[in-house]
């Protein structure tokens, strides 16, 4: 479940950061077909630091969906600089990988 595919480009000053997360996301209140719920299984946290500093901390809850997907876009990074993204589930589970910022000129 740990899987995470993410891309980051600068253009014209401006880094952007997609990332596309491996995750059930349940919100434990999903029946499956025998009418028996679905156990809770939900990021609560993602982190993204750029080379140690903090670009984002938020807080999901259950209600998003399967496999989510955030991008955002900032400024003051430089190509090769290392973007770190990290999530923790509701279950102590969690996950983190690296990018490494590319040209996104061409």
């Amino acid at each position: 479940m740990a899987n995470m595919r993410l891309d980051a480009t600068l253009f014209e000053g401006v880094t952007r950061l997609r990332a596309l997360i491996d995750h059930p996301m349940e919100s434990g209140k999903r029946a499956d077909r025998d009418g028996n719920l679905i156990d809770a299984e939900f990021i609560q946290h993602v982190a993204v630091t750029r080379n140690g500093q903090s670009l984002l901390d938020t807080n999901w809850g259950p209600n998003l969906s399967k496999n989510p997907y955030v991008s955002f876009e900032f400024t003051g990074a430089n190509v090769g600089d290392q973007l770190d993204v990290s999530w923790t589930d509701n279950l102590g589970n969690s996950a983190s990988k690296a990018v490494i910022v590319e040209d996104g000129s061409s």
